[in-house]
């Protein structure tokens, strides 16, 4: 089983390897006729990413934008899994890969929580610069560039990646755009329509900015506020989440044989899984109410 894990695991990635390549042999042969050779390795790159499809389905979950961590990641993980396939069997490599499949997803899930977050809370700054900027007498495009260079991290990876879409001819609304797909930031998706209004209409967009910065502040402040408000109901929630498991593993050190003689039990079975099936609904429940917080 391990084998054929593995081998279609080396087939996924050489027709990355391939898609990759391809990629980036196209971006060269059609920027090297329009720019410099020094602007090309930059756009290439660009280009390159963006035309992997796996690559950035893995950062719309949490994983990294960088092509080769993920890759380490993945043999990573096959090599844990080979180690379980020697030591157990066949039987415990297959559940062990799909408890690590679903603790990497949960992972890379809570790191794209966070860096939402971070982001969220760096925006308003960030808006207000470029506003800022605007009413000197700045362009927009020039105002969110000196904007992006005195933003930290990880809004400024972001804004990185807004600038280089720029140099390869995508419009600034529709880098925005793409950039809340990937980071699942809507407000994004708000910046990226005030610019393209003010593409298609024209007028000072001052005002519209100062009010998406009072917004993105009242919604953090909100957000803060329901934290504060709901801290009891989130400890609650974690004692009565994490109660069973702890019992359970008291008593699997204690007195394994009991939790053996009810494995074996027709009854003891049935009861074993439906106490893990209700654990793991509750889990689920639990989940999605601190998601709705």
């Amino acid at each position: 089983m391990i084998y054929w894990l593995a081998a279609l695991t080396l087939l996924i990635l050489a027709i990355t390897s391939i898609m990759y390549s391809l990629g980036f042999n196209n971006v060269a042969s059609t920027t090297h006729r329009l720019t410099a050779s020094v602007q090309v390795s930059s756009r290439q790159k660009l280009k390159r990413a963006s035309e992997a499809p796996i690559f950035e389905w893995l950062q719309k979950h949490g994983f990294s934008s960088s092509p080769s961590k993920n890759i380490l990641l993945l043999g990573l993980l096959i090599a844990i899994d080979t180690g379980v396939y020697y030591l157990l069997g066949g039987l415990a490599a297959l559940m062990a890969w799909g408890a690590l499949i679903a603790v990497s997803f949960s992972i890379a899930h809570w790191r794209r929580a966070n860096i939402r977050l971070k982001i969220t809370q760096q925006l308003p700054s960030f808006i207000d610069q470029v506003n800022r900027r605007i009413k000197v007498g700045m362009s927009i495009h020039q105002a969110v560039e000196q904007s992006s260079s005195a933003t930290a991290s990880p809004l400024k990876h972001v804004l990185e990646r807004v600038n280089q879409r720029r140099g390869i001819g995508i419009e600034l609304q529709d880098a925005f755009y793409k950039e809340g797909t990937l980071t699942g930031v809507h407000s994004f998706r708000l910046l990226g329509s005030i610019f393209s209004i003010n593409t298609r209409y024209g007028g000072s967009i001052s005002d519209s900015l100062h009010s998406l910065v009072q917004l993105l502040r009242q919604q953090d402040l909100s957000r803060r506020e329901l934290k504060s408000i709901t801290g009891e109901t989130r400890i609650t929630a974690w004692v009565i989440g994490a109660a069973p498991v702890l019992v359970g593993a008291y008593m699997m050190a204690q007195s394994p044989e009991l939790i053996i003689d009810m494995w074996y039990s027709e009854k003891g079975r049935y009861a074993l899984l439906l106490g893990a099936g209700m654990q793991t609904c509750g889990v689920l429940i639990i989940w999605r109410m601190f998601r709705t917080l």
